[in-house]
């Protein structure tokens, strides 16, 4: 490239684009002209101007007029495009190394037959079926050795994506996709994350390790007895710590030994219909729990006459005998 017309000193007028391919024109002052940059000291801040950017168009100067600087863009020789082809393995990376666009770095390889002009950009049709067989931009750019943005715009021109990346052309699912057979998993093609056990089963990776752990766990014997029904007798011997065979045998007492016992009302109000009807009760002050009983009794009554099951007489009544204060 000839840099012979640009010398220190001169006002240049230059066109670069940014991050965003927005371009943006800048004035500054030619401080220093090298084989690989010009240095420019721009009216707040100094600035530089890559060779490569300039034979990649992504920055022009302007106010020079026409002849007086050599941009023709020179390919490097084959050698060098098949060491970078090599070791990149895509055209973008390729253009990244060279500092040249995409485009261009697609010329250069084509001209030095590392890349088949057919190979560079498929057809409709075979985008079309790489698009039904993978279905996303990712795995057809992986397929094509492309980078997705590249893979992207490939689709959009052939009408099968959207400006925005949604699909025009609906693709279904290829009927050889393989799943897990036990959670369900979509394994793609089955080329990664995909294990086949002897029975054919199809299982993912993480399927397959909880299978290996339960395979090699040892079994838990089952020691414990089966429940027992509760039945009467095993809910009386709940909490004992002798068999119920060792337990010794109760104490029977003769009909004329034992004391005869009366039953005691379990309510009042049983009590207040025995007192009414007559019949013989025993006096609440023999009860042997006197304390107990007599705390319960009474606020039985103060229940019993708050739900309006006795009246005022007989709660009255009911109170003053289990106090021992008498018949009102």
């Amino acid at each position: 490239m000839n840099l012979s017309a640009i010398m220190p000193g001169m006002e240049i007028e230059y066109r670069s684009r940014d991050g965003k391919r927005k371009t943006r024109v800048r004035t500054g002052t030619v401080r220093q002209v090298t084989k690989s940059c010009i240095a420019i000291d721009g009216p707040k801040y100094p600035d530089t101007i890559l060779v490569n950017d300039l034979l990649s168009g992504q920055t022009e100067i302007l106010n020079l007029g026409e002849g007086e600087i050599d941009m023709a863009k020179v390919a490097p020789t084959k050698e060098v495009l098949q060491e970078v082809f090599d070791r990149k393995g895509t055209v973008s990376r390729v253009a990244q190394e060279l500092r040249v666009s995409m485009p261009t770095a697609k010329k250069w390889l084509m001209e030095a037959g590392i890349l088949p002009a057919e190979n560079l950009r498929p057809s409709v049709e075979t985008l079309k079926n790489l698009w039904f067989e993978l279905g996303t931009i990712a795995q057809i750019a992986k397929r094509l050795d492309v980078s997705t943005a590249t893979a992207k715009q490939w689709l959009v021109d052939a009408g099968i994506l959207d400006g925005l990346g949604q699909p025009i052309i609906e693709n279904t699912e290829p009927a050889d996709h393989v799943h897990c057979d036990n959670c369900g998993k979509d394994l793609g093609y089955g080329e990664e994350d995909c294990i086949v056990e002897a029975d054919e089963t199809v299982l993912c990776s993480m399927c397959h390790e909880n299978l290996l752990k339960m395979q090699n766990q040892e079994p838990v014997p089952d020691d414990k007895a089966p429940a027992e029904p509760f039945t009467t007798e095993r809910l009386e011997n709940l909490g004992r710590t002798e068999k119920p065979a060792n337990i010794p045998p109760p104490l029977v007492m003769t009909p004329g030994e034992e004391l005869p016992r009366a039953r005691v009302p379990y309510t009042l109000s049983e009590y207040n219909k025995a007192v009414k009807a007559g019949q013989p009760v025993p006096a609440l002050s023999d009860t042997p729990a006197i304390g107990r009983v007599k705390v319960q009794l009474i606020a039985t009554i103060l229940a019993e006459y708050k739900d309006g099951i006795v009246d005022y007489d007989d709660a009255l009544q009911l109170t003053r005998g289990i106090l021992d204060l008498g018949v009102a």
